[in-house]
């Protein structure tokens, strides 16, 4: 059981499992029974059956979207009305998959991205096919660092719905190849540095050779929140925000016009 649930996290899904870790009276649950619980609800194995397994996907399904684990404990007559009596503990364990950075094309800005990403939580991998740019002496802490082909490369990157990918190769035909090696997959961000005549110009390449416009709206280009400034550390900061604000479900606005928004309502 738990060997799925792994399995599951490492697939991009944030997974409860249910524990039944102690039980006193005439109850269906005994001390080591597990479920896997999904966010939609959907579940395998079992912790007993009946109120009892209803109220504890209930209650794993709040620990998913909370990303919280926690222990409860049932006295069955009084917290479920069940007539068995007696009282059972479970422990919620919620596993998340790793949050990854993917940036594609190691320089002067992905090397400030690669280590704001990593200080704010992210595992990061470094694409590049320049020997002196994709190198542990360039990138001495990031998780992965790859060289070779981008094409090839990006083809072969294993990406989930906890995978945040930024393009920001050394040339225009770059960016493309790797755009287009990416944009299929499985993500929850994907971002692509550039000017807007520069962008339109792939899109339409793109669409030319038969990619779907609902594709290319999923893509965030121009990059980043307008945080002003044009140094490698001021784009960084606004891609890697913009990373977070989407990760967050946020709004991209500052807190002061936050408040004043809730303030009128």
């Amino acid at each position: 059981m738990i060997r799925e649930a792994l399995k599951l996290a490492d697939s991009g899904e944030t997974v409860a499992v249910v524990t039944v870790t102690n039980q006193v009276g005439s109850t269906p649950a005994e001390p080591g029974k597990m479920m896997i619980v999904k966010r939609d609800g959907t579940f395998a194995g079992t912790v007993g059956g009946g109120r009892l397994e209803f109220k504890s996907i209930s209650l794993a399904k709040e620990c998913i979207e909370r990303e919280i684990s926690k222990s409860c404990r049932f006295d069955l007559e009084k917290d479920l009305g069940m007539t068995c009596g007696g009282y059972v503990e479970i422990f919620i364990n919620v596993l998340k998959p790793e949050k990854t950075v993917v940036i594609v094309g190691g320089g002067h800005i992905g090397r400030v991205l690669e280590k704001l990403s990593r200080n704010a939580g992210f595992n990061t991998i470094v694409v590049d096919e320049r020997e002196d740019i994709a190198s542990r002496d360039r990138f001495p802490e990031a998780t992965e660092v790859i060289l070779g082909d981008i094409k090839e490369e990006c083809s072969k990157l294993e990406t989930n719905s906890s995978s945040y990918i930024v393009i920001a190769t050394h040339g225009h035909a770059h960016d493309q190849v790797a755009l287009e090696s990416l944009i299929r997959k499985e993500y929850k961000y994907i971002g692509v540095i550039g000017s807007k005549h520069k962008i339109n110009t792939m899109f339409e390449s793109m669409k030319n050779k038969g990619l779907e416009q609902e594709k290319i709206d999923k893509v965030h280009s121009p990059i980043g929140l307008a945080i002003g400034g044009n140094s490698p550390e001021d784009i960084a900061v606004g891609i890697l925000a913009e990373i977070i604000m989407v990760k967050n479900d946020g709004q991209g606005i500052t807190m002061k016009d936050k408040k004043a928004a809730e303030l009128k309502k």
